[in-house]
C-alpha cells in the first residue's frame, strides 16, 4: 500500500535528480525543462514523508553552482583581455581603435558565464569604465560625423550588453549611455549652428560697414 507508493515516489524523484545535469543548466530551454521537473516533484510531495520539491531544489542548486564555477573559468581569459584593452584607452584616438574590442571581450565572457554574478559584476565595472572614457573624450569623436556614428553604435551595443548583465545582478542600468551620447551630439550641433550664424552675421555686418 503506502510503502509501495512511497518507494515508487522515491524512484521517480531519483529519476528527476538524474535529469538535473550541467548540460541541462546550459540548455537554451533550461527554464522550461526545470519548470516541468519541478511540477512533477511538487506532485510527489503528497506521498512522501520528506518533500520531493525541497530535495530537488537542493540538487538544482548544487548542480547549478558547479556549472557556474566551470563557466567562470572559461570567462577568465576574455575578462583579463577586457581589462588589458581598457588600460590602452588613454585618449580619443585609442578610444576609437579599442572601444569595440572591449565590448568583444565582454560579450565573449558573458556568453561563457551567463548565470555568474561574479562575472557580471566584473563586466559591468568594465562597461562603466568604458562609458566614462566615451564621455571624457567626447571632443575627439564629436569632431567628425563618422566618429559620431561609431560612438552612437557603440553606445547602443554597450547598453544592450549592460541590460543583459544587470538582469543577472538583479539591478538596473542607469543612466544608459546612448542618451548621454545623443545629448552631447545635440549640444555640439546646436553650438556649431550658433557659431555659423554668428560668423555669417559678422560677415554681413562687415560688408555693410564697408559699403557705408
Amino acid at each position: 500500500g503506502i510503502r509501495r507508493i512511497e518507494r515508487t515516489a522515491d524512484v521517480i524523484l531519483r529519476n528527476l535528480e538524474q535529469r538535473i545535469t550541467q548540460d541541462l543548466m546550459r540548455a537554451a530551454d533550461a527554464d522550461r525543462q526545470l519548470a516541468e521537473i519541478r511540477k512533477v516533484a511538487v506532485s510527489l510531495d503528497a506521498v512522501r514523508a520528506t518533500k520531493a520539491s525541497v530535495t530537488l531544489e537542493e540538487s538544482i542548486t548544487r548542480v547549478k553552482a558547479v556549472a557556474i564555477a566551470q563557466d567562470e573559468v572559461k570567462a577568465r581569459s576574455p575578462v583579463v583581455q577586457l581589462k588589458q584593452i581598457l588600460g590602452k584607452i588613454v585618449d580619443g584616438a585609442t578610444l576609437a581603435s579599442h572601444a569595440s574590442k572591449v565590448l568583444d571581450s565582454a560579450e565573449e565572457a558573458h556568453r561563457h558565464a551567463r548565470e555568474s554574478k561574479k562575472v557580471a559584476e566584473l563586466l559591468l565595472k568594465g562597461l562603466i569604465e568604458l562609458a566614462t572614457k566615451v564621455m571624457s573624450f567626447h571632443k575627439f569623436w564629436l569632431a567628425q560625423p563618422d566618429r559620431v556614428k561609431a560612438m552612437r553604435d557603440l553606445a547602443t551595443r554597450l547598453d544592450a550588453l549592460a541590460e543583459s548583465l544587470v538582469k543577472v545582478m538583479e539591478a538596473t542600468w542607469d543612466p544608459p549611455l546612448a542618451p548621454e551620447v545623443e545629448g552631447l551630439v545635440q549640444s555640439h550641433v546646436t553650438q556649431v549652428c550658433a557659431d555659423v550664424v554668428a560668423k555669417v552675421e559678422a560677415a554681413l555686418a562687415d560688408r555693410n560697414c564697408g559699403g557705408a
